[in-house]
């Protein structure tokens, strides 16, 4: 005897309700007000965090990053921003576009603003373009691997200050070199996608998996000089001997 019935396609639906939700307020303001609920995710951590209030357990297999830490930047420090994007048709789209915002003052790395989307191209000019002038950017880096030069091309008759980037080597590694070595001084701001941080907390070297947000991450870091920097594979050696003397590997 079957106790259930094989799963008919449709009949199916997931009801979320997260305590964050995508605008980044609270899911009921008048009795958990977002602040404390932000303070509670800090508390215990983004993986506990995700699994019992958001609704989405986080694949932590392999996982090579820990909970993030929280703080505000300080409100002189120059912002800099880098947006990996994506292209084709947005139901055909595999990778996702991703920005990332932040500066260093002090020893640290304030990241005040991450986003990953899926979007036509023309959507996510006039999204990039938004954040930009909303958040005061110095100078946004584009990832143009693929020749892409029309998007700094764009983003310049925008009239924001853009620089194409070619990310050469090993993406994995850029990753590790930058976002993961600098793991320790880098601060997000509450208002940081979810989703952004879901998807460098379940990145892995091991398991493929996304890699748009902590790669916009490593990307930025990177462009903007902070921490140790490893240019070409002649360095890398020198590079991970150095780590491993600081005890950071």
């Amino acid at each position: 005897m079957k106790l259930f019935e094989p799963e008919i396609k449709g009949e199916w639906h997931v009801l979320r309700l997260p305590a964050i939700l995508e605008d980044g307020t609270s899911l009921w303001p008048e009795r958990f007000k977002i602040e404390n609920v932000l303070k509670l995710r800090s508390r215990i951590g983004d993986t506990r965090f995700s699994a019992l209030y958001q609704q989405i357990p986080l694949d932590i297999a392999e996982q090579i990053f820990s909970d993030p830490r929280y703080e505000e930047a300080p409100s002189d420090i120059k912002i800099f921003a880098f947006w990996d994007p994506a292209f084709r048709k947005e139901s055909k789209k595999k990778d996702f576009n991703a920005f990332t915002a932040g500066g260093s003052c002090d020893g640290k790395f304030y990241v005040i603003a991450g986003e990953i989307w899926r979007t036509k191209l023309g959507e996510s000019y006039d999204r990039v373009e938004k954040l930009c002038k909303q958040l005061r950017v110095s100078k946004l880096f584009i990832e143009n691997n693929k020749g892409e030069d029309a998007l700094e091309i764009e983003m310049t008759r925008r009239e924001i200050s853009s620089k194409g980037i070619t990310s050469a080597g090993d993406k994995d590694f850029r990753i590790q070199q930058y976002a993961k070595m600098n793991w320790d001084k880098i601060r997000f701001s509450k208002f940081v996608s979810h989703k952004y941080i879901k998807q460098i907390l379940e990145y892995s070297d091991v398991v493929e998996r996304h890699d748009d947000a902590p790669d916009s991450l490593a990307g930025l870091i990177r462009e903007s000089k902070f921490g140790p920097q490893a240019k070409g594979l002649k360095n890398r050696l020198g590079f991970f001997e150095m780590l491993l003397n600081e005890g950071r590997w």
